[in-house]
Parts: C-alpha cells; sequence; structure tokens
C-alpha cells in the first residue's frame, strides 16, 4: 500500500527534477497554410488535422486552413467535415442552413488510413496544396 507521505514526496521529487515537455508553441516551428481542393475544386468546409502536435484549424472560404505555429516534423493530414450543431433549433427559430460540404472519401479521416503527408521545416514549403480526387 502506498502511504500518503510517500507519495506526496514522490510528486514532490517529480516537480523539482521538472519535466522535459515544452508547449508545442515554444519548440521550433513555422506557420503553415494547407489548401483543400477536390478534383481542383476547393473544399471550403470542414476541419484540417495533422497527427502528433501539429494540431487543427477549419477551413475558411478560401478552402484553406492557416495554422499560426507547427513544430518542424512530418505529419499526416487528416481532412474532417464540418461539424453540425447537435443543438436543435428552439421553437420559433429558424435552423441555419446547412452548409454545402463536398464527400470527404473515408480515408482521409484517420491518421491511420489517410495518404497526405506534409513535412514543416524551416527551409521548405510554408504553403502546401492537397487534392481528394489526386491519382496516389
Amino acid at each position: 500500500m502506498i502511504c500518503p507521505g510517500n507519495l506526496l514526496s514522490l510528486c514532490s521529487l517529480w516537480v523539482l527534477c521538472g519535466c522535459t515537455y515544452e508547449p508545442d508553441n515554444q519548440q521550433p516551428g513555422r506557420a503553415i497554410s494547407i489548401t483543400v481542393l477536390s478534383g481542383g475544386q476547393r473544399v471550403t468546409a470542414g476541419q484540417v488535422d495533422l497527427s502528433g502536435h501539429g494540431g487543427g484549424s477549419s477551413l475558411n472560404d478560401q478552402g484553406m486552413a492557416i495554422f499560426n505555429h507547427v513544430p518542424y516534423g512530418k505529419y499526416q493530414v487528416m481532412i474532417l467535415p464540418p461539424e453540425q450543431s447537435p443543438v436543435p433549433a428552439e421553437p420559433g427559430q429558424t435552423v441555419p442552413p446547412a452548409v454545402a460540404t463536398t464527400s470527404i472519401p473515408r480515408q482521409f479521416l484517420s491518421e491511420k488510413t489517410t495518404p497526405l503527408t506534409i513535412d514543416v521545416n524551416a527551409e521548405g514549403e510554408r504553403d502546401f496544396t492537397v487534392d481528394l480526387q489526386a491519382p496516389n
């Protein structure tokens, strides 16, 4: 059985020794943008997520996801459909129109199945473009 005093000592030791975690915005990286196309047409609704500590960003009306800071590294890129509000409209309120979306193929939804990758580094691309209907 672990004594509360021992647990407190272990926690204190951990705090005194510190940890090596750095917030992602303090790791070396850069701002990037990812433009999402489907058959050459801009996808203007949805979410772009990067694997690991890359983060995520919503697509704007230009089909672009803007990331203010992505730590250097290689990332898998997932494209997710826009979230629909789970809350129904109140009685007497109008329902906001559904956002017209391009159907996003299942393979782009998961880190395990997406074929999309980017490499963020100091000298390389800042502006990436991916096409959901491009030949693999």
